[in-house]
């Protein structure tokens, strides 16, 4: 069982789910993440993204991020189970729900996989509810499609929205402006990827690498 709720300041989500759940959901991101050269060499931006979600997960279920108490109703008793849980940033979720999406488009998935990329997709769209049901109705679109991450440039690009995002002024217009932010950095005809991109194009070449292994300057931690 996965469950969800926005942080405080409604940078993001917590994640949380009983151990054996969040590691199921490890192994089906994992596995695609594995799988992808396999099926298509030029996503390597889409590889990046489903490790990021990987590490995410298994920092979880090992314990080393958030855990919660909840109650649970029995048909005898109530009792407490301990779920563990992670912080992760609203774009992000969003972006790796994509990414999942699309490389089970294409690369043979169980029963299993797909259950747990339908388990993930509802979480997150009932905790965009839970956090503004208006601001929700804008962005439920973008849970597991719209967003395209099936190429080399995909991981850079949200890297940008997050820092965009974290460093906008907390509250609902933030959250509201999500589909814009990512279309911002995501859409191939949006003029804002285009200078993005060209000027990455030009630190590559600066640095004898491709855009691929560029990585942002650090910036703030997300206030959750």
């Amino acid at each position: 069982m996965l469950i969800a709720e926005p942080t405080k300041r409604g940078t993001g989500i917590l994640l949380y789910g009983h151990r054996d759940d969040l590691e199921s959901l490890y192994e089906t991101t994992h596995h695609l993440a594995g799988l992808i050269y396999d099926y298509d060499p030029e996503p390597k931006g889409q590889h990046e993204i489903l490790m990021c979600l990987a590490y995410d997960l298994r920092k979880a279920y090992m314990g080393m991020r958030e855990t919660k108490e909840i109650l649970e109703d029995g048909p005898f008793n109530t009792s407490k189970e301990i779920f563990y849980g992670v912080a992760i940033v609203w774009t992000d979720i969003l972006i790796y729900a994509n990414a999942l999406r699309q490389a089970a488009s294409r690369i043979p998935t169980s029963k299993r996989d797909q259950a747990n990329i339908y388990s993930l997709e509802y979480t997150v769209e009932q905790a965009l509810f839970e956090y503004d049901a208006k601001g929700a109705q804008i962005i439920k679109g973008l849970v597991g499609g719209g967003i395209l991450t099936d190429d080399e440039r995909s991981f850079i690009s949200l890297q940008k929205v997050q820092m965009e995002f974290i460093l906008s002024k907390p509250g609902l217009t933030r959250f509201r402006k999500i589909p814009d932010l990512i279309k911002q950095y995501y859409s191939p005809y949006s003029p804002d990827r285009k200078v993005f991109m060209k000027h990455l194009e030009s630190l590559a070449k600066k640095h004898d690498c491709s855009v691929h292994d560029l990585r942002l300057p650090d910036y703030p931690e997300p206030e959750w």
